[in-house]
């Protein structure tokens, strides 16, 4: 029943990957499942390979959904990463990056994405005023920013 389906769009002959990807592309679980099934591929080897194809195909939303299914066997940082790979809108990766565990790892991603104000609130949870100077010299003139990390800064000392 497989076979027959992916003759239909031409897949006969492909990797187990490629199908798999294809069968994500077209949305259809039950391909994918019964692949998985048939081929003993890894849960982890199947959400690789649907982290990959979502942020190939740019389907943020997609992606999105995928982070908050139940059980994710790949790190948050590898959404994160494919995101900044493939050109994610920043709403999108701070998604991710607010969802990774460690405080400073947030600041520096959020800093990278020129989000200073959250970099700023994560550099504070993880109690860095190192960081927290690196981000002030960032900020420049903004006066908004500057206040906000200064009065973080106090906080922490």
């Amino acid at each position: 029943m497989l076979e027959d389906s992916l003759a239909q769009v031409g897949m006969c002959g492909a990797s187990v990957a490629a199908t798999a990807q294809k069968c994500i592309m077209m949305g259809n679980q039950r391909a994918l499942h019964s692949l998985k099934g048939d081929f003993k591929m890894p849960d982890k080897h199947v959400w690789w390979i649907r982290l990959r194809t979502l942020a190939c195909s740019k389907d943020w939303s997609g992606l999105v959904a995928l982070s908050r299914e139940k059980r994710v066997p790949v790190p948050m940082s590898s959404f994160v990463d494919v995101c900044l790979r493939q050109g994610a809108p920043e709403d999108v990766t701070a998604v991710f990056v607010q969802q990774l565990p460690q405080p400073r790892e947030r600041a520096e991603l959020f800093a990278k994405m020129g989000m200073l104000e959250k970099a700023a609130e994560a550099a504070a949870a993880a109690k860095d005023v190192d960081m927290l100077s690196q981000l002030r010299s960032m900020a420049g003139g903004s006066m908004m920013v500057g206040n906000l990390i200064d009065g973080l800064r106090e906080r922490l000392r």
